[in-house]
């Protein structure tokens, strides 16, 4: 087994400002029109108003990580949908209907079709549907390509008294027929407990408040986020890896050494500094939900500034 440990440094945010991003995720999804059946998509271009792609372009000298944002950009905006509101033509863009019960509640169910020649399907049945209390997702899909395969995924949002009090993100990726053999089964289940984490912050012991558990060609790994403690709008976060040595030697050079996991903890402080300061996550989840009505001609709405986040504080908090 390899244990290896980083600290770093991320913005502080407060309970508040999770779960206003919890309920404005919540009324982005419900704002998603429905149509005959079929969920509308909106173009790309309706997002260029958005505090996130003036966020990216003050990220100066980060090649890897602008990268991973434009191939996160290009998978969701380009190549995964059809285009205005109209059936993606010749088969190409996403095809989304809501197969079964009324939108964004519970008994729900949605189906969505891949670009071909993937032909790879996803069914999505919402399970509970409470923005202040439980949500809970999940989906089965099916690869009818020439690969086959398929897998599991399953989202639970959980709120509290408190607001946000946590989520839970499992994903299972098997071979064809089933067969989980070394080369293509995949397990990774992400948890997050909000409630533990405000607790260690104020001194009281308990696990670990993030935990990413993974399993790839039968061999695992686990990393572990934990708060330390806040200093001046700031979260000293300390991260641990373990990894099954058989899995390491597997799976790459992935986690070698410190150096790896600053590098990931460097990505993890990137992403979370352009999500918490450079955007108001808040503002642009509602803008958002604005262009998914069909209200993209509206104007932005009056962004909520929370103690030590929001674009003013980024010299102060980093």
């Amino acid at each position: 087994m390899i244990r290896l440990r980083h600290d770093f440094v991320v913005p502080a945010v407060s309970p508040a400002w999770l779960a206003d991003v919890a309920s404005a995720l919540h009324g982005a999804a419900a704002g998603l029109r429905v149509e005959e059946g079929r969920v509308l998509l909106p173009r790309r271009e309706e997002f260029a108003g958005l505090d996130i792609w003036r966020a990216l372009e003050l990220v100066d000298g980060a090649d890897a990580e602008r990268r991973i944002w434009e191939e996160a950009e290009h998978d969701l905006l380009d190549g995964e949908f059809g285009g205005p509101h109209t059936p993606p033509a010749d088969g190409a863009g996403a095809d989304v209907r809501l197969v079964g019960g009324e939108h964004c509640r519970a008994g729900a169910v949605y189906r969505l079709t891949g670009p071909a020649p993937e032909g790879v399907g996803t069914e999505v049945s919402v399970r509970a549907w409470d923005p202040a209390g439980t949500t809970l997702l999940t989906a089965g899909l099916v690869d009818d390509g020439p690969d086959g395969g398929g897998g599991t995924a399953r989202l639970e949002l959980r709120g509290g008294a408190g607001g946000f009090a946590g989520l839970v993100f499992a994903y299972e990726a098997h071979g064809p027929d089933g067969a989980h053999d070394d080369g293509t089964a995949v397990e990774m289940e992400v948890e997050v407990d909000a409630e533990a984490w405000w607790f260690r912050l104020r001194g009281i012991p308990g696990p670990p408040p993030v935990r990413l558990r993974s399993r790839v060609q039968g061999h695992g790994s686990v990393l572990l986020l934990s708060p330390v403690t806040e200093v001046d709008g700031r979260w000293w976060v300390t991260m641990e890896v373990e990894v099954d040595a058989e899995a390491e030697e597997s799976q790459g050079d992935d986690f070698r050494d410190l150096e790896d996991l600053a590098e990931l903890a460097n990505t993890i402080a990137l992403v979370w500094r352009l999500v918490v300061l450079e955007a108001d996550a808040v503002a642009d989840l509602r803008r958002t939900a604005d262009i998914l009505r069909g209200d993209g001609a509206t104007s932005p709405p009056t962004a909520t500034r929370y103690p030590g986040t929001g674009p003013g504080a980024a010299s102060a908090a980093l």
